[in-house]
């Protein structure tokens, strides 16, 4: 009889108790699909990376440029897949790799006058240098002859090539459907990207609990449910309406969710 007399005196206490609770229950479910649903579009985002291969393709300036989806991974998958050490106090933002092939064909118009007698010898030498915006090549050779019986001999040539190839390279993120990319280009003609692999890094918990605010200021309009103390029959009763809240909150970081 006890219990059910504390209800009875207590119970608009008790309803607002209940409210609260609910409502911290609710948050929480909210909280749990928005991880659900980030989760689905990770995995989804990352099976695509396994299915698709890279895309090259030339811009409108003349531009070798590829690209294909990024993975999405944990700080703890992005160590295990690529094999990086854990250093304290640091965590991975991303990671980029990429193989490339270059099929270089260099045409050097040469042209030789010269009188040779029946035993004679010389060197052949010939140069080229080409920019192409922020990549460059050149290259050069010598390549030794020598005419004995009015035949032309000659021996091994020694040809340095010299290659500036400016390689950069990105990850974007398509706000719509959260999906990530890595995006290669280079300015050197004749390039392929032969392969190309992306990794965008969560955050970690640590970092994220340290971005959190403990401090707000805002400005709350809508159905307030509230209890007030009534002084003169000397009990709390329950307050429904709507409300205007101009307020300070203070939340520590530990107890955010």
């Amino acid at each position: 009889m006890k219990v059910f007399e504390f209800i009875k005196k207590y119970r608009d206490l008790i309803y607002i108790i209940i409210l609260i609770v609910m409502g911290i229950t609710i948050s929480g479910q909210c909280s749990k699909i928005d991880n659900l649903d980030n989760e689905i579009d990770r995995q989804e985002n990352n099976r695509k990376v396994l299915t698709e291969q890279l895309v090259s393709y030339k811009d409108e300036i003349g531009r070798i440029n590829a690209e294909k989806h990024a993975y999405q991974l944990t700080q703890q998958e992005l160590r295990d897949s690529i094999g990086l050490l854990k250093k304290k106090n640091m965590e991975y933002l991303s990671y980029i790799n990429s193989s490339m092939n270059i099929k270089d064909t260099v045409k050097i118009e040469t042209v030789i006058i010269r009188e040779v007698g029946v035993n004679d010898n010389g060197t052949i030498s010939f140069a080229r240098k080409d920019n192409y915006g922020k990549s460059s090549r050149s290259i050069s050779g010598k390549i030794p002859y020598e005419v004995k019986d009015n035949k032309l001999y000659t021996d091994k040539a020694e040809i340095g090539i010299e290659q500036n190839i400016f390689i950069e390279g990105w990850l974007e993120r398509n706000t719509k459907t959260n999906e990530t990319y890595i995006h290669l280009r280079s300015d050197y003609p004749d390039l392929v990207f032969n392969s190309g692999m992306g990794v965008v890094a969560e955050n970690g918990k640590a970092y994220e609990r340290s971005n959190r605010k403990k401090n707000g200021i805002g400005i709350a309009v809508g159905p307030n449910i509230g209890m007030c103390y009534d002084f003169s029959s000397q009990k709390f009763i329950p307050t429904i309406g709507v409300g205007v809240t101009v307020g300070y909150t203070y939340t520590p970081r530990l107890l955010q969710w």
